[in-house]
């Protein structure tokens, strides 16, 4: 405030979760330990043309939405809205969404996962987003966007993640390979996170 002048933080702020994209479904496990979950809200709707494309699903079939903070050391890191096609959704209570990671329940209700497709970008949190995480509208985070499938080449889950970027980091191993064009870079395959 003005006129009040700066002072020193006794405690810096949590230090942030580091996660590597060649392992990021097998991180799971560690974001569960090291993080809490808040649900914000839990229920059914009928897909939009948008959600049911995403979920190959038809327009009207009912999907569970869900949201959820994640929150390190009580501080808000992620703003998480996921989405699953209903049948799926079912298959758990909204209760454990505060106990255990989504791909977790997806994985005990019998949904073994196989593939993910994700981007990376940067926004601007919106209202409601900012609130949630603790900071002011527009600042900057992290979205993620990752469509899940199962073993059998079914959508089972998608998610938006906001991310603030000083609490979360996206590591990436990368080797030089030749192509046809000459050198580039590629993900190196068989790192471990």
């Amino acid at each position: 405030e003005r006129g009040r002048g700066t002072r020193v933080l006794e405690r810096a702020g949590p230090a942030a979760v580091r996660t590597s994209i060649d392992g990021w479904l097998e991180s799971v496990s560690q974001m569960e330990r090291a993080t809490k979950v808040r649900l914000l809200s839990c229920d059914y709707l009928s897909a939009g043309p948008d959600i049911a494309s995403v979920l190959e699903l038809a327009e009207g079939a009912e999907v569970q939405r869900s949201v959820r903070v994640r929150t390190l050391d009580d501080v808000p890191m992620s703003y998480l809205v996921c989405f699953l096609p209903g049948v799926i959704g079912r298959g758990f209570a909204p209760e454990d969404l505060r106990k255990s990671a989504l791909l977790t329940l997806l994985e005990r209700s019998g949904h073994k996962i196989a593939s993910a497709r994700q981007t990376v970008s940067a926004t601007l949190a919106a209202p409601d987003t900012a609130q949630a995480l603790e900071i002011h509208a527009g600042e900057p985070l992290l979205e993620v966007r990752r469509i899940t499938r199962s073993a059998d080449d079914r959508v089972v889950q998608y998610i938006r993640a906001l991310y603030r970027p000083e609490l979360y980091h996206i590591e990436m191993s990368m080797i030089r390979k030749a192509g046809p064009g000459g050198p580039l870079w590629s993900a190196e395959e068989g790192i471990a996170p």
